[in-house]
């Protein structure tokens, strides 16, 4: 999943604001107090401290550990990324080419945007203090599908929404036609957090040597050391779950399915010319990964599609959820 980059240098907004005669102490306060209006758009900066320390304060404190001031640092611009990746995932309306959310270093949030962007922002992160101690859960369905039965899902026009009533309905057709099912295990965690599920068996094979030389002269040997490496057959989902309402959840995601034939096979190669042939192995993997972004509501599904995988098409249903958390927790 990519990231939005965190601006390490004096923003755009902040230089007009020095050559209107501000002062680089007040070019943050300013940038944050007021918009600043930049080609037809605008440039804001939003603080995040507070918010930032009411979600390092919802840690249950048997999970807390002491940490040094870098560690610190770095840990909050990490949700700061985060945010910023969720910002600039579900705005609305979405970012154009000239319109961006970034991190500023261990403390703010700068948006490019128009005041519609800007107020969409405002809230989103209002509706992040509000609920710090909000978890998001997910649990995903993966069913194996023929092209004939997947034909007539309708899925051609990319992710969509299920209610409780049509997820039953969907279910039933499934399990009725005799589709194998992959279900992978509910995963909670902290808003604007990132997940990841795997259900994936990994498996080691001999796929080279290295050759190595020791000592000199007439002492002079080569060796040749074994290279391991490892393949995946099965599920893997990750990706970012954020609250964007009062039971509105963002899912922004990568599905991966993963088979490796076996045995794997065997084939000679010749290390050194004049020696004789070692064996590696060169397994065979058929994989496919989809991204997926979707907004559903609290224990609705979002259904997505994905392409046609070893004479099946996978048929992919993520159900996210809110939990609530005590505030005295």
């Amino acid at each position: 999943m990519n990231m939005p980059r965190t601006l390490s240098s004096v923003s755009l907004a902040a230089a007009l604001l020095w050559t209107a005669g501000a002062s680089p102490a007040q070019e943050t306060v300013e940038l944050a107090r007021r918009p600043v209006d930049i080609g037809g758009r605008q440039m804001r900066l939003f603080d995040l401290r507070d918010l930032l320390a009411a979600m390092e304060s919802a840690t249950p404190a048997e999970d807390a550990e002491p940490v040094d001031r870098d560690t610190l640092l770095a840990s909050r611009r990490e949700r700061i990324a985060r945010i910023a990746s969720a910002c600039a995932t579900f705005i609305d309306p979405p970012l154009c080419d000239e319109e961006t959310v970034q991190g500023v270093g261990s403390t703010h949030l700068a948006c490019m945007g128009t005041a519609t962007q800007q107020q969409w922002v405002t809230d989103f992160l209002e509706l992040q203090r509000q609920s710090p101690t909000t978890l998001l859960s997910l649990e995903a369905r993966i069913w194996r599908v023929s092209p004939e039965v997947y034909a007539t899902l309708a899925l051609d026009d990319g992710p969509r929404a299920l209610g409780e009533a049509e997820l039953a309905r969907l279910t039933t057709r499934l399990m009725e036609a005799g589709t194998d099912i992959l279900m992978a295990p509910r995963v909670t965690v902290a808003g604007l957090s990132e997940f990841s599920i795997e259900t994936a068996e990994s498996f080691s094979y001999l796929s080279d040597y290295a050759l190595e030389t020791v000592g000199e002269g007439e002492d002079l040997t080569r060796i040749a050391n074994p290279m391991i490496d490892v393949v995946k057959d099965g599920l893997e989902l990750c990706g970012l779950l954020a609250r964007l309402g009062k039971d509105r959840i963002g899912l922004q995601c990568t599905f991966a399915l993963s088979e490796v034939e076996r045995p794997f096979p065997v084939v000679e190669v010749t290390l050194i010319e004049g020696t004789a042939p070692v064996t590696i192995q060169k397994p065979t993997v058929h994989r496919i990964a989809v991204d997926a972004t979707a907004v559903a509501k609290h224990r609705h599904a979002i259904l997505f599609p994905a392409p046609e995988f070893r004479g099946t098409h996978p048929v992919v249903v993520l159900m996210p959820s809110l939990v609530e958390v005590a505030e005295d927790r």
